[in-house]
């Protein structure tokens, strides 16, 4: 296996690494194929370790998101433009996956659909760590306003997007609670 199918198993595994490639060949056409795929940077070898740290300092301020919707082609397709614009993009597909990675970090930003397959989607916002005002909540959803129902107190909720998803307002909504 090379770095190149070695990265898109991490991506399949887990979505969110950032991922910096070290290679001899930064212009071979498979360095190219891992940008495409979603890699974050390429280093040239021998890797000059002033740059290496200056790039690992960049992607660890890099905004985390958690994207929860059952829908894998729309998660794929947002996580591809999230990391286009400087997102580290986590996803969940379900109740339990959700609660589990909020259970285990912190995101700046959830986006979590309401109607999800194992139930309601704001359910798993009611384990959110972190700070209040430090973690934004966006639902996204393809029901009107009146069939959302009330939010409950335990459930911190920024604001409702409707699908189909107008990925420019998304992206100037989100600039709006983007921390820093």
């Amino acid at each position: 296996m090379d770095g190149v199918e070695l990265y898109r198993e991490i991506k399949q595994r887990s979505p969110e690494t950032v991922a910096i490639l070290a290679t001899a060949f930064p212009n071979h056409p498979r360095a190219d194929q891992a940008i495409k795929a979603g890699l974050w940077k390429i280093l040239s070898k021998p890797v000059d370790l002033s740059q290496l740290a200056s790039s690992l300092d960049e992607a660890l301020h890099r905004p985390l998101m958690l994207l929860v919707d059952d829908d894998h082609d729309l998660c794929a397709n947002l996580s591809d433009i999230f990391r286009e614009r400087g997102y580290r993009v986590a996803i969940a597909h379900d109740l339990h996956s959700a609660t589990e990675r909020l259970r285990r970090q912190e995101f700046e930003i959830i986006l979590v659909d309401v109607r999800l397959p194992d139930g309601d989607g704001r359910e798993p916002l009611k384990s959110v760590r972190g700070p209040p005002n430090e973690t934004r909540t966006i639902l996204i959803t393809g029901q009107r306003a009146s069939d959302i129902g009330t939010l409950s107190d335990d459930v911190r909720t920024d604001a409702v997007c409707h699908k189909p998803l107008d990925v420019e307002e998304l992206f100037k909504l989100i600039g709006r609670y983007k921390r820093g």
